[in-house]
């Protein structure tokens, strides 16, 4: 999916958080946003999905050459974030099943998802009773194994000790694919596949 963005801008209150921003992210491209914490990076991509409105300025997307509505540009992307989260009262094979009613995953089965997720042991437990880490692996295998043109991922490594940071690692090196990634973090090693970098300090310069 390629990105237009022109004359971006985000406020809150008297507050810039994003000012005059252009860029433009070209299709599979594998973009790094990096800063300091409370640096706009979360906010950036919030406007890149549609969660936020912007204040001022346009994004376009455009995947093989048409033109998608923002309206309808969640149905395009997947997105993996500490602050996304799914019914505390479903198992995280409910999680899978639901999902997949409204869209398309490459695991075909529920055990071969959980498997993927190195979650199959907790098959049966509910989201209220995971550790944060646990849903932290959880989010980041819907948004990688879902079939998506923009993969959105903010500070995955979040709540993960090593052995799962390599587990992330290995599962978005597999499963990326052609997709366009952004992803935000202020952790260097995060940014492996990334092949180029937008500087939060460029927000609001």
């Amino acid at each position: 999916m390629q990105i237009l963005i022109d004359n971006l801008c985000k406020r809150f209150g008297r507050d810039w958080v994003v000012k005059a921003l252009s860029e433009t992210i070209e299709s599979g491209d594998r973009v790094a946003v990096r800063g300091a914490n409370g640096s706009g990076k979360s906010t950036f991509l919030k406007l890149i999905s549609g969660f936020l409105s912007m204040t001022s300025g346009t994004i376009e997307y455009r995947q093989d050459g048409v033109l998608i509505d923002r309206n309808q540009i969640n149905a395009h992307l997947s997105y993996a974030a500490p602050y996304i989260t799914f019914q505390p009262d479903f198992t995280p094979g409910e999680v899978y099943q639901h999902l997949r009613e409204h869209r398309q995953f490459e695991s075909t089965q529920v055990n071969e998802f959980l498997d993927k997720a190195e979650l199959k042991s907790q098959k049966h437990k509910h989201l209220r009773e995971f550790s944060d880490g646990m849903r932290q692996r959880l989010s980041l295998a819907i948004a990688i194994d879902c079939r998506s043109d923009l993969l959105l991922l903010d500070e995955p490594t979040s709540y993960l000790d090593q052995y799962y940071c390599d587990w992330f690692s290995d599962l978005l090196r597999s499963e990326l694919g052609s997709r366009t990634l952004i992803l935000a973090s202020n952790a260097p090693e995060d940014f492996e596949l990334c092949t180029s970098f937008i500087d939060s300090t460029s927000f609001n310069s």
